[in-house]
């Protein structure tokens, strides 16, 4: 039974890594922050210095140069890592799903679980770890993923989808999008049996 169904899976994120990497564009932003902090303050010592025995006290054109660069790295930083942060958790969200192809129709099934960083509670933070991991499980079991197509088993957190049009495959660098029935997917080409699942996906319908 089971070998008539196909399934293709995503590349599996290693949180490990995914933390190592964050914590790597923490400390590029700290190490610019640290820089530009310090010129500043070197800025303001200087202004001390020439402003301790006169009558009006002077703000220099340069420490105000270097107060407006220490603000516009600060935003900078903020958004850098904003965006480091978005592109490693879409990492961890990609491995949430799997495509099936049973011989007659291919199935997305997707499981809809909570991010952890999202909470501060450890206690909340566990509890989030332990969901995902039971949806893994449950990925990458071929008779759980069966189960789930045919209905025998209903799992609240996992959605499963029959592709019956695809409209449109858009072609990236590391992915592709497709665009199929009133969804859109992104897949990644280090995805399992990649070029099979391709060939399904063209076969209902995109050029």
């Amino acid at each position: 039974m089971l070998e008539a169904f196909e399934i293709y899976q995503p590349p599996q994120a290693d949180r490990n890594k995914i933390a190592g990497k964050m914590l790597g564009h923490v400390l590029i932003v700290f190490a610019a922050l640290a820089v530009v902090m310090v010129k500043l303050f070197l800025c303001i010592g200087a202004d001390s210095a020439r402003n301790r025995d006169a009558v009006r006290k002077v703000t220099s054109p340069e420490t105000e140069q270097w107060a407006l660069i220490v603000l516009l790295v600060f935003v900078a930083a903020v958004i850098y890592l904003s965006v480091a942060g978005f592109l490693l958790s879409r990492k961890v969200r990609r491995q949430f799903t799997a495509w099936v192809y049973n011989g007659e129709k291919l199935y997305v099934v997707t499981a809809k679980v909570p991010s952890a960083g999202r909470y501060s509670s450890p206690r909340r933070v566990s509890s989030v770890f332990q969901i995902q991991e039971r949806a893994l499980e449950i990925l990458h079991d071929p008779r759980m993923l069966v189960s789930l197509i045919e209905g025998t088993v209903s799992e609240p957190l996992f959605h499963v989808t029959p592709v019956t049009e695809v409209r449109r495959i858009r072609q990236r660098e590391q992915e592709v999008i497709v665009c199929f029935d009133r969804y859109r997917e992104k897949i990644s080409k280090k995805t399992t049996n990649f070029e099979a699942l391709m060939m399904h996906l063209r076969a209902l319908g995109a050029e």
